[in-house]
C-alpha cells in the first residue's frame, strides 16, 4: 500500500515475471481472488523502489534527471517549506524573493500534474525535453481559452 495525495495504491504484480503495477483503491469495482493463484512472495523495498519518484508511477527503465525549477516569489516559500521531493536543493534565491531549485527525479504523471498545478509560479528550466513537454501542455491549454 502506498499513499498519494489522500488516495490510497495497493501495489504488487500478477505474476513473477510482470512488472509491479498501482492500482486506486477508490477505483477498484470488484475483487475476483483466485485462490489456485500461488501467493508471491518478494524481498520488495519500498522506500527503494520509490526513491527517485514523486507520487506512485515509477517509468522502469527511466534514470532520474536533474530537473532545474524557478518559483515566482510567492510560491517560494511554500516549495522551500514543503519540498516536492526529498532530493529538492536551493540553488538561487533571487532579489525579487523568486527562487530556483533543483530535483533529482524519474519523470512521470504526477510530477507533471504538480508542476502544471503551479501555473505561472513555476518554470521548467531543465531538462529542455520536459520543458518542452510543459510548454506544448499550456499551449494546449490556452488554445482551449482562444475561442
Amino acid at each position: 500500500m502506498k499513499e498519494f495525495n489522500n488516495r490510497w495504491f495497493l501495489i504488487g504484480r500478477r505474476k513473477k515475471n510482470h512488472p509491479i503495477t498501482n492500482l486506486a483503491l477508490d477505483r477498484i469495482i470488484a475483487i475476483d481472488y483466485d485462490f489456485n493463484m500461488p501467493h508471491l512472495k518478494e524481498n520488495f523495498n519500498a522506500d527503494t523502489y520509490y526513491k527517485n519518484v514523486v507520487g506512485v508511477t515509477v517509468n522502469t527503465g527511466l534514470s532520474p534527471n536533474r530537473f532545474e525549477l524557478w518559483i515566482d516569489a510567492l510560491n517560494a516559500p511554500y516549495v522551500l517549506t514543503k519540498p516536492m521531493h526529498n532530493s529538492q536543493r536551493l540553488i538561487k534565491q533571487n532579489e525579487d524573493g523568486s527562487i530556483i531549485i533543483n530535483l533529482f527525479v524519474i519523470p512521470n504523471y504526477e510530477l507533471a500534474r504538480i508542476f502544471l498545478g503551479f501555473g505561472s509560479g513555476l518554470e521548467v528550466i531543465r531538462p529542455e525535453y520536459f520543458r518542452n513537454q510543459m510548454k506544448s501542455v499550456i499551449q494546449k491549454s490556452l488554445a482551449r481559452y482562444a475561442e
